[in-house]
């Protein structure tokens, strides 16, 4: 038995993979097992998301879009119309940090909200 990494090897046991016909199955190993391929790179004051942190992830609220260059923390970040920048806060510890749209992943909102 190889020890090799197959990612095709979980989608060719898949339930669906019926459904799926004759595609590649090297090729819907890319799509199918990323399931934030296709983040959204557009978020809002108060959108719900979450983020990597050196203790894991964690989560919080979109507190303002930047799309211009700016100083945050003592550190200096870019941002532009195209790759706007995000400051968002952590539910948890009430933190503050600016993170690139890429780094964000959008969450459901709260009940309740």
């Amino acid at each position: 038995m190889s020890t090799k990494y197959d990612p095709a090897r979980r989608l060719r046991s898949h339930r669906a993979w019926p459904i799926l016909g004759k595609t590649n199955p090297t090729l819907l190993a890319h799509i199918r097992f990323r399931p934030y391929a296709s983040r959204m790179t557009d978020f809002s004051k108060g959108d719900r998301v979450s983020w990597a942190t050196s203790q894991g992830r964690t989560q919080g609220e979109v507190i303002e879009k930047k799309t211009s260059d700016f100083d945050f923390a003592g550190q200096a970040f870019h941002a532009s119309k195209e790759e706007p920048a995000f400051i968002v806060k952590s539910d948890k510890t009430d933190a503050e940090a600016a993170h690139k749209a890429s780094a964000l992943r959008k969450l459901t909102p709260r009940k309740g909200n």
